[in-house]
């Protein structure tokens, strides 16, 4: 092995041996078997290509299908290979009477997938004040949400209500 000293003319050479050495020790240091075979060490053909490329789980990634994604006219969702799902949307309500309390859309929210037991759920309402109104979350099932909006306010508004939901889907 060569000991290479800083500003040392002609380095080209030297560095190409010690790259043979080394690959001739490390070479014989991993068994055959192991060798371009599924879960072993990754090999060179003649043309210095890779024979087995490593997957997605050899490098310690997530496989491009460990996600499934989603969107309906209830809204959006992601699935996880853990089990874990978040779904999430959008709903306006009715017109909200001044200084009053209105069911959202009238009725129950459906996820646009169901989960298997009742998740989380968050819910925001927005408007353009910072203050006087106001969601609230009645109540969750596997499969739908309800809840009610408050406007505090003086006058009739719309105001969309956005909501994320995170439970599990398996």
């Amino acid at each position: 092995m060569h000991t290479f000293v800083k500003g040392e003319p002609n380095w080209v050479g030297p560095l190409n041996a010690n790259f043979q050495e080394v690959a001739a020790t490390a070479g014989s240091a991993i068994p055959a078997s192991e060798k371009g075979a599924a879960g072993g060490v990754a090999t060179l053909d003649g043309n210095g290509k890779l024979v087995q490329m490593p997957t997605a789980e050899d490098v310690g990634a997530m496989a491009v299908d460990a996600i499934q994604s989603g969107s309906n006219s209830n809204g959006s969702y992601i699935k996880w290979s853990d089990g874990t799902m978040i779904a999430y949307g959008v709903v306006t309500s009715q017109s909200i009477p001044a200084n009053s309390t209105t069911g959202i859309t009238g009725q129950s929210v459906l996820f646009p997938a169901s989960f298997v037991g009742s998740p989380s759920v968050t819910l925001t309402a927005l408007a353009d004040t910072t203050s006087h109104f106001s969601a609230k979350l009645g109540g969750v099932t596997a499969t739908l949400w309800w809840g009610s909006i408050t406007n505090g306010s003086d006058y009739a508004r719309d105001v969309p209500v956005h909501w994320q939901a995170i439970g599990r889907w398996k």
